[in-house]
């Protein structure tokens, strides 16, 4: 199956973990990436020169957040931390509207974290669709069909 690490040449010592994030390093990160550098992590192109705008800009948050945090992060671990999180934030609020439909209406949805929040308010349309009232999700939109015809 696998080779063990004398095998492999590997060395034998034990990788360090650095310690968790708490909530008040991830709030410090989503400010920092929402009040700066939203327009390049956002950005959804994929050339050559995009792809070196987020890299600079990546280890600018880290510069930026390591100034401010107790603890040293790299730039691949801020990044990964602000992807999970808005990946976080996006289930949960669709966990939610799922919870509407249930029958009875479901449970009462828990609502998003403070730093969930803050990430679906600033990505706005790329989270919250479009609005159509014709659309079976018109009730759970806050928009009814009777609503738009005056």
């Amino acid at each position: 199956m696998g080779k063990k690490k004398a095998e492999t040449g590997e060395d034998n010592k034990e990788r360090t973990r650095a310690p968790n994030f708490d909530s008040r390093d991830q709030e410090t990160l989503v400010d920092i990436v929402l009040t700066k550098y939203k327009s390049i992590v956002e950005n959804m192109k994929t050339d050559a020169v995009t792809s070196r705008q987020k890299t600079a800009a990546w280890k600018s948050i880290a510069d930026d957040f390591n100034a401010i945090a107790s603890v040293k992060r790299s730039a691949e671990n801020l990044k990964t931390l602000y992807f999970n999180l808005k990946s976080r934030a996006k289930k949960a609020a669709a966990m939610d509207k799922v919870e509407v439909y249930k029958t009875g209406g479901g449970k009462k949805p828990k609502g998003l974290e403070l730093v969930g929040e803050k990430l679906l308010a600033a990505l706005g349309p790329k989270v919250n669709p479009l609005s159509n009232p014709y659309d079976s999700d018109a009730v759970y939109n806050g928009e009814e069909f009777g609503m738009i015809l005056d």
